[in-house]
């Protein structure tokens, strides 16, 4: 006998297949990728495999980094991330935001503010790129300027003398 630690409905993980699962029959388990195709999977190894079942618990983390410049005030910043994840709707306010330096890079402090979200409720992967984007109009509007890669123009010189 098959033991199954999700059903249909349930946004799994299996080996390197991610989706929801559609049903589950005596031979294998039907799986709907997010990028819309269709995966069966034996029930062999659906049985063998570790499987995460991202619905269970109802809320998941997720993140959200930003690169600030070096004469960007960080403490501003990090409570610009805090208070705007906050107020997307769909995000957990227990347990509360965490905001981090992840790394000092050669142009930009990197900062990254995680979050839990209700993963019943709304799309886990729409939930982050809400925040993504209010995050970036919050700071927008505190005219805090986000770091941006330097662009290089090649120029090629030929020798044509």
């Amino acid at each position: 006998m098959l033991l199954v630690h999700f059903g249909a409905c349930d946004r799994i993980v299996i080996k390197e297949f991610e989706g929801t699962v559609r049903q589950i029959e005596l031979r294998a388990t039907t799986l709907i990728t997010y990028d819309g195709r269709v995966v069966y999977i034996p029930n062999q190894e659906v049985f063998s495999a570790v499987i995460t079942n991202n619905t269970v618990s109802g809320k998941r983390r997720t993140s959200v980094s930003v690169g600030i410049t070096y004469d960007t005030d960080i403490n501003t910043v990090k409570k610009i991330l805090n208070d705007t994840v906050l107020k997307v709707v769909g995000v957990e306010p227990e347990p509360k935001p965490i905001t981090l330096v992840r790394e000092l890079g050669p142009s930009e402090v990197n900062i990254e503010v995680r979050f839990w979200v209700n993963s019943q409720r709304l799309p886990f992967i729409a939930m982050t790129s809400e925040a993504a984007q209010a995050i970036k109009e919050s700071l927008q509007s505190a005219e805090i300027g986000l770091a941006t890669v330097p662009k290089i123009k090649v120029i090629q010189l030929n020798d044509d003398r």
